[in-house]
This record gives structure tokens, C-alpha cells and sequence, in this order.
């Protein structure tokens, strides 16, 4: 007779509702979306594997699953998650392999490995977090030493769509998503290369615009509002300077400082609309130019960022965010200093920049920090500060903490 508790601890995921509730989801993504899924590179190789994917939507995983289903796959999620209305309930009944952003979660790693051993395919978003601007963000340096320690095959799949239309700063527009998967590393190629070498091939291999494949490849996206809330990340003006004195209407973008007016297109790119006016192609570029401009700014040893905030734990008995003080950060070349109340008790803490080389947000609104086993969530009194903050977040650990090893 099978021993009941071996049994138990091969469940990686809730089969029923994988069962049950995916087809449904798949099939909405299918008809609502229009996605379709090229996996035909795949015909031999056999699994379970690692799925490194690129993250430009909140849906991504359901992209990911028509990929493969039925096979069992589970999905590694950003810890935060479980406290979200839509999404946590799910969430924690499906069984996904929670981590914390941007930081070392060894429980997470053992949790995949789990997944692995099992039989379960797993997905992961090396990036950690929905990109900002629709281009490859972030890649931490360990993601080497975790598919070395796995050592399965690792599938590469890319979106071509997914962040045009449902950009991180807007509302979800109708149009086409595809998915791509191919094979990027066999046990073999794991087995002769060190950390190093498979970190710098993730990165040499996983470089996507979702904006420029977008174009290239015809799509459209339809709607009269293409343009409003770009200004939730787009907040600097190309023309005169001015921040955050974006406003968008429909399909225009207008600085009010100067007037500089820009439109955006059916095919996700941007235009002037009018021979004095200025602007960039994609929207991608548009970020890049801000982040140039915040690396400028760090220059300045003396940078700093102060914000007034609203400081939220998370509860696991209500399993939501619950405000727990206030107070200010200020954001330097120490780190993220938080001053302020915490649980009625008057506070100072910084969040180095050792350990946290960029932070996951929600634009117009919070950033979020994971340290010592707590998610801080900052809500910002001007939430449209959120686009510079991570920016600047960035720009700093790359200075004092990239550039001085």
C-alpha cells in the first residue's frame, strides 16, 4: 500500500481547479485576446522544465498555460499577490509558489524545485515584475545560480502584444497577443556552464520591445482613448523640460507648460502633432529619455528624493493591505529611508540599496519593498511621483552599488 503522506507531499497544485477553472480561462484569453501560441519548437523535448517568460501584463500566465495545457504548470508569483482582491483568493487556493520581490527567498526555491521533482512544469518571470515601459527590465544575477541548482531544461517564451495591450500605464485596448516558445538551455548546456555564464545568456537571449515587435509585425490596437493616463509614466516633457505636467485626452498627449502635443497611433507609436512639436517613436524610448535624464540628476552626491507617504502592512487574517502609519521617505544614496509612525511607534528605517537594486510599484499610486520578512507598501501623496522613484531607484544602486564593485 502507497504511503498517504509521500503522496502529499508530491501535490504541487490544486489539480482540480487546474482542471477546471483553466480551460475556461484559456478559452476567454483565446476569444477575448486572440491569443495563439507557436510552440512547435518545442516537438521533442521533454519536460518538466523551467519556463523563464517575459512579463508585460498581469494575464501573462494564462498565455503561458495554453502554451502547455494539459500538462500541469505552476506559476511563481510575487508574494504581494495573495493580498490582492482579484487575484488572491485564487492565488493561494491554486497553490502558487509565492516570492518575495527582489530579494533572496529560499522557500521559493525550494518550492520550485518541489514543482520540478514532481513533474510540474513551472514559470517563472525572470524580470520580476510587469514591465514599466514594455522592454526587458531588471534581471537579478541570481536567476544563474537557481536554473544551475535546478538543472531541467529552460523553455524562452515571448510575448508580442501582451504590453500594448494592456500597458502598464493604461486601460486594456483590444488587439492581437502571440507567444512564442523555443528552447534556450538543455541540461548538457546547464552542466557546462558556471553561474555566471547562463546569468550573461539570459541576458544576451532574453532581450525583447514589445513596443518595436509590435509595429514590425503590423499589429493594431483599437479604441478612442489610446492615449489617456500615459502621463502616469511618461512625465517629463522632450520639448521644454517640464515634469509632470503631462495631461492626456483620447489619443492626444499634451505638455501644458509649452504646448508640446503628441498623438498615439493605431500601431502603439507615438508622433507630433505638429511641426514644433517633439517626441519619440515608442514609448519605450520616451522612458529611456527619463531615465537619462534621472542619471544626469544622481550625478549630484547630493540627489535626494523626498516623498510624503502612507505606510501599509499586510494582514494574513483579512489578507489584505491595512494602514499601519505615516510619514515621509527620502530616497538617496544611503537608500530608502522611511521616517515616520509604524503600529503607533515613531520609526526610522532605510532599505539599502545593496539589497535592492530596483522596487515593485504601481504607477500613479505605491511602491512596495519586501525586507525581514514584511511587504512595506508606500502609498505616495502624489502617486504620478511613483514613474521617477523607480527610476531613481535604479540609477542609484547602478552608481553606488554596479559601479563601485
Amino acid at each position: 500500500m502507497a504511503d498517504k503522506s509521500r503522496k502529499n507531499d508530491k501535490k504541487t497544485i490544486n489539480m482540480f481547479l487546474y482542471r477546471t477553472l483553466m480551460p475556461v480561462l484559456i478559452g476567454l484569453s483565446k476569444i477575448i485576446v486572440g491569443v495563439r501560441t507557436d510552440k512547435s519548437a518545442l516537438k521533442g523535448v521533454k519536460g518538466p522544465y523551467l519556463i523563464v517568460g517575459n512579463h508585460t501584463s498581469p494575464i501573462d500566465f494564462l498565455y503561458f498555460t495554453a502554451g502547455v495545457y494539459p500538462k500541469p504548470i505552476n506559476f511563481v508569483v510575487a508574494e504581494n499577490m495573495i493580498y490582492r482582491k482579484v487575484y488572491g483568493a485564487f492565488i493561494r487556493s491554486f497553490g502558487t509558489i509565492k516570492k518575495k520581490q527582489f530579494t533572496a527567498d529560499f522557500q521559493c526555491i525550494k518550492q520550485i524545485k518541489k514543482n520540478i521533482d514532481a513533474g510540474t512544469h513551472v514559470l517563472l518571470f525572470p524580470e520580476g515584475r510587469v514591465s514599466i515601459d514594455g522592454t526587458t527590465g531588471y534581471i537579478a544575477p541570481s536567476i544563474g545560480k537557481l536554473i544551475k541548482f535546478l538543472n531541467c531544461p529552460v523553455i524562452k517564451g515571448i510575448t508580442v502584444g501582451s504590453y500594448v495591450t494592456r500597458p502598464k500605464w493604461g486601460k486594456k485596448r483590444p488587439g492581437k497577443v502571440t507567444l512564442k516558445m523555443e528552447p534556450l538551455l538543455s541540461t548538457d548546456d546547464i552542466g557546462d556552464m558556471s553561474n555566471e555564464e547562463i546569468y550573461e545568456y539570459i541576458l544576451k537571449n532574453f532581450s525583447y520591445d514589445d513596443n518595436v515587435a509590435f509595429k514590425e509585425q503590423n499589429r493594431k490596437v483599437y479604441g478612442l482613448r489610446l492615449a489617456e493616463t500615459l502621463e502616469k509614466l511618461l512625465y517629463k516633457c522632450p520639448r521644454c523640460g517640464a515634469e509632470f505636467k503631462n495631461e492626456s485626452k483620447y489619443r492626444t498627449f499634451r505638455c501644458t507648460a509649452c504646448g508640446n502635443t503628441v498623438k498615439y497611433n493605431s500601431n502603439g507609436t507615438l508622433s507630433p502633432s505638429g511641426e514644433n512639436d517633439k517626441c519619440f517613436e515608442f514609448v519605450s524610448e520616451w522612458y529611456k529619455f527619463q531615465r537619462d535624464e534621472v542619471k544626469k540628476e544622481v550625478e549630484n552626491p547630493d540627489y535626494s528624493f523626498e516623498e510624503n507617504v502612507t505606510l501599509l502592512l499586510t494582514d494574513d487574517k483579512t489578507h489584505r493591505f491595512e494602514e499601519a502609519g505615516k510619514g515621509k521617505i527620502v530616497l538617496d544614496k544611503n537608500g530608502i529611508t522611511y521616517v515616520g509612525t509604524k503600529c503607533g511607534q515613531e520609526v526610522s528605517r532605510t532599505f539599502g540599496l545593496k539589497n535592492h537594486p530596483t522596487v515593485a510599484y504601481k504607477l500613479a499610486q505605491n511602491i512596495e519593498i519586501a525586507e525581514d520578512n514584511e511587504i512595506f507598501k508606500f502609498v505616495f501623496e502624489n502617486g504620478f511621483h511613483t514613474a521617477k522613484f523607480v527610476l531613481a531607484v535604479e540609477e542609484l544602486h547602478k552608481k553606488y552599488v554596479e559601479n563601485a564593485k
